[in-house]
């Protein structure tokens, strides 16, 4: 049984959970590619649930085999059925994909069956829920920067480490109170969570800490 996380995402978490690229999730909506039952809602706030990143993903996977009418009617048939389903499941904080109708005949030919492309789907959205659950962000801790709970450790910091190459040993060594989730999550969340502005110094996230000594080095060939 698969269970449908029922979430409300920003334009990069959707474009995780679809498994396309940002600049594809919001032409679902700049050139209104999705039904009208479901174009409103997220052209008001650029926030896309679940069930229109499976249709997001449906739409720009299936582009070599299906004609661009041919995915809206499928789109367009799955809001009507799916979608007023899932209205009624709005409360709840997941849907069951199984209980769900996800086949439609395109013609007297063609059927497709959506419902392993939803299981997919809603496994992303899963596993992105799961990293997000690790991480907290309050101004009373290093200055509101994302950490992950239960600590004081920056979760840009462990994922800068881990981009740089540094293994899941060292970083435990040097964070102790992580453990081996956290650090699978950093690159996660920190992919779906793009920093805005400038980022904080090393001063602004320890106002507590002071400067000793200083050294600049120049750097060029010996």
């Amino acid at each position: 049984m698969t269970e449908m996380v029922m979430r409300q995402s920003s334009a990069t978490e959707a474009a995780f959970i679809a498994n396309v690229d940002e600049r594809d999730i919001h032409r679902l909506v700049d050139e209104e590619l999705l039904p009208p039952l479901l174009l409103e809602a997220a052209r008001a706030a650029r926030r896309f649930d679940t069930f229109v990143c499976v249709l997001g993903s449906f739409y720009f996977h299936e582009s070599a085999a299906l004609t661009k009418d041919a995915r809206k009617k499928v789109m367009g048939e799955l809001a009507e059925r799916i979608g007023k389903s899932l209205a009624v499941l709005a409360d709840k904080q997941s849907a069951n994909v199984s209980t769900l109708n996800w086949t439609v005949s395109i013609d007297d030919v063609i059927c497709v069956n959506l419902k392993g492309l939803a299981e997919e789907t809603a496994h992303r959205a899963a596993v992105l829920a799961k990293a997000e659950a690790l991480v907290n962000s309050d101004e009373a801790t290093m200055g509101g920067e994302p950490v992950f709970v239960g600590t004081r450790v920056p979760v840009r910091t462990v994922a800068t480490w881990i981009a740089s190459g540094e293994s899941k040993k060292v970083i435990r060594e040097s964070f102790p109170t992580l453990t081996d989730e956290m650090v699978e999550a950093a690159p996660l969340w920190v992919k779906t969570h793009p920093q805005r502005g400038r980022p904080k110094s090393f001063g602004d996230l320890n106002p507590g800490w002071k400067t000793v000594s200083s050294k600049r080095v120049k750097l060029g060939a010996r």
